[in-house]
């Protein structure tokens, strides 16, 4: 397989994404016994595909030993993230599927999340639901946290200011939503 190479500062973060493509880099035999084991239970096409370019990515970045990474896939592509010594990082990816937006968020989101997603019309909402949604589990493998607690804990609004956003925790931070 193919080697990306890796040059990291101590204050970076550095995204990669995968498309399905990169399902023909994929090797079994590159991957750890614990991964070996993990892929041979995947069951179901959707998930062998989001299994095998996830992993191609992580072995083709192949991060040094000790960095925080976090890898994402859904529907065939692949987000790996990976941050200097010291830091945590997170990274989600979603692919972008109708759905009822707002009933689930009635029941995951804040009131103030609610009602910015109220407040768009149907193609701005889903998009929008998105983004809250990779934000927060991005911070809740971040901050080593179970989804449920990242969906009511952190959390992005708007108001006249701009926009915030809240996390639990005590340390600086920072967020990307692209």
């Amino acid at each position: 397989m193919p080697s990306i190479n890796l040059t990291h500062t101590p204050d970076t973060v550095a995204v990669w994404l995968a498309t399905p493509a990169a399902q023909a880099l994929f090797n079994p035999a590159d991957q750890s016994s614990e991964d070996q084991a993990r892929w041979r239970s995947q069951r179901g096409e959707r998930r062998r595909l989001d299994w095998m370019v996830s992993r191609a990515l992580r072995y083709g970045v192949s991060p040094p030993p000790g960095l925080p990474v976090s890898l994402s896939h859904s529907n065939g592509y692949a987000a790996l993230a990976v941050a200097g010594p010291g830091f945590k990082v997170g990274v989600d990816l979603e692919h972008v599927r109708q759905r009822d937006a707002m009933s689930i968020a009635r029941l995951a989101y804040s009131s103030r999340e609610c009602a910015d997603l109220a407040a768009l019309d149907d193609r701005a909402r889903l998009r929008h639901f998105y983004a809250l949604w990779t934000f927060k589990e991005a911070c809740a493998k971040a901050l080593n946290i179970n989804l449920g607690q990242a969906l009511g804990q952190c959390q992005i609004w708007r108001d006249g200011e701009g926009w915030h956003a809240a996390a639990p925790t005590d340390v600086d931070w920072s967020a990307e939503v692209l």
